[in-house]
């Protein structure tokens, strides 16, 4: 299967698997309002934070080094899942500690919901691992059921919890988990036979991992902080959690734009790290004008119908989430490009160049933040995230245009001759590329 049918058929299932938890969250908001999803939204940005920083980013070092040293592909796997492993649990039992002293800033929650959630630091990294060997392969199959599965499997506690009317915080929380949880049976069940457990992990090995995933992980926790950063000052600067509710539902509809485009991102970061150095511009720029072009039908889309997909999908009771997020809309666009900009440079071994520029943006959105947040409330932090989304995607292309000769012009639309060669693509038999098993698909 070409490279460019197996990113279709990944980002397929992500829009399936977006579907299906959108019905999940609708059930969600509607059940907890306000108040409730306003709690939840800001303990689950926490444990997505935190599973990210306690791991080291040795999932995504692990991509890295299968994909430039594949001849100590199982060394680096064995390694990287034992310490992938110590570390998360580690991080679980602070985690779950840190939520539950602080409710001052959490909100009330019982030992069981911090223990519950805090399980998603362990399990989410674990996931990471057997899914970026699947992507090592780009076994694009396996990713699609991976995806939707796992998102699938919560659905039905879901309705039942809210059948029952026993739907809480704390119960939102165990549905939370369960799709890491999912995730990691799958690839487990899938990569167990190609782990060789005789091998042991040593400190050499596990250094060279943890420097690297360092290094890779900064730009990771930089992009979900700067997603994130605008619900946690507006925790710090408000007092309820009603804000925070109608904020976390505007910014999940505005990242439907993100959501539905990204899939494709880490599938590029296997395909760019094998990728011959002349062919990287041309290639960069295509993804751009593709992702760019479908973001902004999104993003039109998504315009023309707020009020109406807020009071469809979470009720009357969420209509002040309407303002915020046609504000963050365009934004996301920023985001999402700036996301394949970091990609790429990670990529390549540059992870500290997209670093500085992360920093740049957050400062950016936490300055406007803590200006704007208490004369305009939500607006005004839907305004700072759009300018610190705004302010990382220039300095990006600055880089890119400096380093890598890429064009800003090149990267904004679709034309003609790129919709003639995607729909070749698309529509050639699968059986007329030869791909060799295991390793990377030839450029087309």
């Amino acid at each position: 299967m070409a490279f460019f049918r197996k990113a279709i058929l990944v980002n397929g299932a992500v829009l399936a698997s977006l579907a299906i938890q959108m019905v999940q969250t609708v059930i969600l908001t509607r059940i907890l309002g306000p108040a409730g999803i306003g709690q939840y939204s800001l303990v689950t940005s926490a444990l997505m934070l935190s599973a990210q920083l306690c791991t080291l980013g040795f999932p995504v070092s692990l991509l890295y080094y299968c994909q430039h040293d594949p001849v100590n592909r199982k060394a680096y796997t064995v390694n990287g899942l034992w310490a992938t492993a110590v570390l998360g649990l580690a991080g679980m039992g602070v985690l779950a500690l840190v939520t539950r002293t602080y409710s001052g800033y959490f909100g009330p929650l019982s030992w069981a919901a911090c223990g519950i959630g805090a399980a998603y630091v362990l399990l989410t990294p674990l996931s990471g691992i057997t899914r970026n060997n699947l992507l090592c392969d780009v076994a694009a199959r396996r990713l699609s059921l991976m995806a939707i599965v796992s998102m699938l499997a919560p659905l039905p506690l879901v309705c039942v919890l809210a059948a029952v009317r026993r739907l809480d915080v704390t119960m939102a929380l165990l549905c939370f988990v369960v799709t890491p949880l999912v995730r990691l049976a799958l690839g487990w069940g899938w990569m167990c036979h190609d782990v060789d457990f005789q091998i042991r992990p040593t400190a050499d090995w596990i250094g060279k991992l943890a420097r690297m995933g360092v290094r890779l992980s900064w730009v990771d926790v930089m992009v979900l902080l700067n997603s994130t950063l605008n619900l946690m000052i507006l925790k710090a600067l408000t007092p309820n959690f009603e804000d925070l509710g109608y904020f976390g539902r505007g910014q999940q509809l505005a990242m439907a734009v993100v959501t539905a485009s990204q899939a494709v991102l880490p599938l590029l970061f296997s395909r760019w790290a094998a990728l011959a150095e002349e062919q990287l511009t041309r290639h960069v720029e295509l993804v751009m004008r593709f992702l760019a072009t479908l973001s902004v039908a999104l993003i039109a889309v998504l315009l023309v119908g707020a009020k109406t997909f807020v009071l469809v999908l979470y009720g009357r009771r969420f209509l002040p989430a309407v303002v915020p997020m046609m504000i963050l809309v365009p934004g996301t666009m920023f985001f999402l490009l700036s996301k394949v900009a970091t990609q790429f440079l990670g990529s390549r071994g540059l992870p500290e160049l997209s670093i500085g520029m992360l920093a740049l943006g957050a400062a950016v959105n936490a300055a406007f933040s803590w200006l704007l947040i208490p004369r305009m409330g939500i607006q005004g932090a839907a305004v700072a995230s759009t300018l610190g989304n705004l302010a990382l995607w220039v300095s990006l292309m600055v880089i890119l245009k400096s380093r890598f000769g890429v064009g800003l012009g090149r990267c904004l639309w679709l034309t003609r001759a790129d919709c003639r060669g995607i729909l070749k693509q698309f529509r050639r038999n699968g059986a007329h590329v030869r791909e060799p098993q295991g390793g990377l698909p030839q450029d087309q």
